[in-house]
């Protein structure tokens, strides 16, 4: 796994950057439009921000792939499919305890069956939010995906925020929750209640462009229990010196039909027969803590230790698994374990 970048400011407002990594936008743990959930992926990517940080844009442009590979050629192992990606963020930030924002995202088609490469359309060059999704929201071939992105400071020390995201005109989730920072006069403490909505079907494509789900690398882009699901999360981090701790609380839910949950997977098409029959609820529990020393503030290394529960339980059954880890990390990037 490999990630840097190169990153240039010609003028102090606008910021270029070309690199391998990954993007997440919102205010939450969650992103229910684009979060670092996904493998890395090389990316060209344009910041711009003017009146004094109250206007904010982004685009991305992503060199993604599946893990289909392609026809077996001349080369001893075939390249996997490819496809693009391409995000557009606006945020406007009136006052300081107040902002919203704009996002736009489309998984282009790159690949082709009975062709193999193709030229991707030439709306992914635009640099332009309203321009993809206005253009290939009735595409069948292309996946746009658009949403709102708000946060507001009621309080201080207290941030409100949520997102709306909507697919296709069609299917849509959500997400709602609050942030308490400097818990108790504690610098660097806070405590966190998020809740995170999904319908069926969110994210992905029908059978004959599925590879164009909202995904890279078989991994969600946005929420990674993919679609059709509730879920709620309580953390709660302290810090004293350079001594930390962290407790979390994860639960999830979903329904199962005979043995498949229904609309979960992004990686199946939209567009399958469901057979009538009888429902279950799937949930899930995940909760522990951690306790750990910061050796390096600015590379987040640590020393650390852990221990998780993780259940999964239906109408007639359940199991579950403890898990714990001890060791020295530097924690550049997240990584998710809840399910």
């Amino acid at each position: 796994m490999s990630s840097g970048y190169i990153s240039y400011s010609p003028i102090e407002e606008l910021n270029i950057q070309f690199g391998q990594g990954k993007h997440f936008i919102g205010d939450g743990y969650r992103s229910m439009l684009l979060s670092d959930n996904s493998f890395n992926y090389p990316y060209l990517s344009f910041s711009l921000n003017l009146l004094e940080g109250k206007l904010f844009y982004k685009t991305v442009n992503a060199w993604m792939q599946t893990l289909e590979r392609m026809p077996l050629s001349a080369s001893p192992e075939a390249l996997f499919k490819r496809k693009s990606g391409s995000f557009h963020y606006l945020s406007f930030k009136p006052k300081k305890q107040l902002e919203i924002g704009f996002f736009e995202g489309v998984i282009y088609r790159r690949y082709e069956d009975s062709i193999g490469e193709i030229a991707v359309d030439p709306s992914f060059y635009i640099p332009v939010i309203g321009v993809g999704s206005g253009l290939n929201a009735n595409n069948e071939e292309n996946k746009v995906v658009f949403g709102v992105n708000m946060n507001v400071v009621p309080i201080e020390n207290v941030k409100i925020y949520g997102q709306f995201v909507m697919d296709d005109f069609s299917k849509t989730g959500f997400q709602v929750g609050g942030k308490w920072f400097d818990l108790f006069k504690a610098k660097n403490s806070w405590l966190m209640l998020e809740y995170n909505s999904a319908v069926p079907y969110l994210f992905t494509k029908s059978s004959e462009n599925i590879i164009q789900s909202y995904s890279h690398a078989n991994q969600e882009l946005a929420h990674p229990l993919g679609a059709s699901f509730n879920e709620l999360v309580v953390m709660a981090h302290f810090e004293k010196n350079r001594f930390f701790a962290t407790a979390k609380y994860f639960y999830a839910q979903k329904e199962r039909f005979g043995g498949s949950i229904y609309g979960e997977n992004i990686f199946l098409p939209n567009d399958a027969i469901l057979i009538a029959v009888a429902s279950e609820k799937i949930s899930w529990n995940y909760f522990g803590g951690e306790l750990g020393l910061n050796l390096n503030i600015k590379t987040r290394m640590q020393i650390f230790g852990n221990a998780y529960s993780r259940s999964e339980s239906g109408d007639n059954w359940s199991s579950n698994e403890w898990f714990w880890q001890i060791g020295i990390r530097t924690a550049l990037n997240n990584f998710y374990y809840e399910q």
